[in-house]
C-alpha cells in the first residue's frame, strides 16, 4: 500500500501527535508499505527528507493562529502526486490539514481517514468559544466527506458520532509506545542526571509536555505551592520537561509563589535524558484540561511510575483503574493526590505494577499496527469496487 499521512506538525516539532504519526509511519514501513508525510515547515528544517524509511515533505506555513499552521500549498494540491496514493489519513480535525484532506478527497476520491486526537480545550473562555464554534460549523462537514474516523477512546467515539457520523464508520484505535525505543535503555545509569540537577536526597516529581494553557501546568505549580506549606518529611522537586507559549507565565508564577528552589526546568532535553528523568522520578503528573490518549502516561507506565492525571475524557477511558485521577483545574485535589501517593507506598506500588502490565499488554505499536492495516485493507478494497 502507498499511504499519505497529513499532520499539521511533525518532528522535530515536539508533541504527542508528532510522535504518534512518526511511530505509525515507522511501523507501516516495517510491514512493507510506502508512506509519505505532508506537514508544515514549523520549525524550519529540510523540505524533503527520509526518516525511518518515511518520506517527509514540509510546506511553507504563512501563519499559526491557535497553533494551527496555515499552509497555502495544501489548498492547491498537485493532482499527479495525490493519485499515486492508495489511502489518505489526516491527523487532528482542529487543523487546516483536515480541510486539506477534504480537498484531496475531491481530487481523486481516495479513501480518507480523519484521526481525532482528543477534544480540545484551552484555559480561557475566548479560545474555548472559538473551538466550540469551529466544531459546530466545520466538524459535520469534514466527517461527512470522510470514509472513516479513527479516535483514541470510547468517549471520543461518542463525541464524533454526535456530529452525524455513523458509529460503524468510527474505529477506536488507541495510542501506543514503541517498546524498542526504550528497552535498549532499561539498565541506563541515572547517577549523572541526579547529580547534574541536584536531586540527591529529594523526591523528584515529573511533568512532561508542552507548556500551554491546555496542559494545565499552572495548576500543578499552584499545587506545589500548597505542598511547600506542608511538612512532608522530604524535599519534593518538580521537574518540568518541555517548552511552550506559557513558559514565561509559569516562570512568573514560580517567583510569585517563591518556588525557585523547588522547580527545575529541563525544557528541550535529549531522548536519553528524558529516559533518565522517568527513571529518576517518583511519579508523573498530567494535569491537562483536555487530552486524547497521552503518550507520556504510557511511557511513565513502562518505567513503572505511578501517575496522577486529570479525570477527563480520553484519560479516564483508558486509565481509571491504573492512575490516580483528580478533577481538572483543582490544585487542592492535585496536591492531596500527590501527598497521598507520597505517603501510601502500597498504593504507589500497585499503580506502578498495574500500569506497567497494562502498557506492555495493550499499548505497544507492534500490536496496534495490525488494527490499522486491517482498517486500511477494508477501506481500499471497498473503494476499488
Amino acid at each position: 500500500m502507498k499511504i499519505l499521512q497529513i499532520t499539521p506538525y511533525f518532528l522535530p516539532h515536539t508533541g504527542g501527535i508528532e510522535r504518534y504519526v512518526g511511530n505509525l509511519s515507522k511501523y507501516l514501513v516495517k510491514k512493507g508499505h510506502d508512506v509519505e508525510i505532508y506537514t508544515s515547515n514549523i520549525p524550519r528544517t529540510k523540505k524533503i527528507e527520509i526518516i525511518d524509511g518515511t518520506k517527509i515533505r514540509r510546506f511553507t506555513s504563512i501563519a499559526e493562529p491557535l497553533r494551527n499552521p496555515l499552509v497555502p500549498a495544501f489548498i492547491f494540491p498537485h493532482k499527479d502526486e495525490i493519485k499515486k496514493f492508495d489511502l489518505i489519513q489526516v491527523h487532528l480535525l482542529y487543523s487546516s490539514a483536515a480541510i486539506f484532506g477534504h480537498i484531496l478527497k475531491k481530487v481523486d476520491n481516495k479513501p480518507l481517514i480523519l484521526t481525532h486526537h482528543g477534544q480540545m480545550k484551552f484555559g480561557d473562555r475566548y479560545r474555548n468559544f472559538i473551538v466550540r464554534m469551529y466544531e459546530k460549523l466545520i466538524f459535520s462537514w469534514l466527517l461527512k466527506n470522510a470514509d472513516h474516523a479513527v479516535v483514541l477512546s470510547d468517549s471520543d467515539a461518542k463525541f464524533i458520532a454526535s456530529f452525524g457520523m455513523d458509529r460503524n464508520r468510527i474505529s477506536v484505535i488507541p495510542n501506543a509506545i514503541c517498546v524498542e525505543d526504550f528497552s535498549y535503555h532499561n539498565t541506563i545509569d541515572t547517577s549523572d542526571f541526579i547529580i547534574k540537577y541536584k536531586l540527591e536526597n529529594t523526591v523528584p516529581i515529573l511533568f512532561v509536555g508542552e507548556l500551554s494553557a491546555r496542559k494545565g501546568i499552572i495548576y500543578l505549580i499552584k499545587a506545589f505551592s500548597i505542598l511547600n506549606s506542608i511538612e512532608l518529611g522530604s524535599k519534593v522537586k518538580l521537574l518540568i520537561v518541555g517548552s511552550g507559549d506559557q513558559l514565561e507565565t509559569i516562570r512568573k508564577a514560580i517567583i510569585e509563589y517563591k518556588m525557585e528552589d523547588t522547580v527545575i526546568f529541563l525544557e528541550k532535553i535529549s531522548f536519553v535524558d528524558l529516559i533518565k528523568a522517568y527513571k529518576s522520578s517518583k511519579m508523573l503528573i498530567v494535569p491537562s484540561l483536555s487530552e486524547g490518549l497521552p503518550t507520556v502516561i504510557l511511557e511513565a507506565y513502562y518505567f513503572g511510575l505511578p501517575v496522577i492525571a486529570s479525570d477527563i475524557p480520553g484519560i479516564k477511558d483508558h486509565f481509571s483503574e491504573s492512575s490516580l485521577l483528580v478533577p481538572p483545574q483543582d490544585e487542592q485535589a492535585l496536591a492531596d493526590a500527590i501527598i497521598r501517593l507520597l505517603k501510601d507506598n502500597e498504593l504507589a506500588n500497585r499503580l506502578s505494577s498495574t500500569g506497567k502490565e497494562k502498557v506492555i499488554n495493550n499499548y505497544t505499536w507492534d500490536k496496534i499496527i495490525d488494527e490499522y492495516l486491517d482498517l486500511y485493507t477494508r477501506l481500499i478494497q471497498k473503494n476499488s469496487h
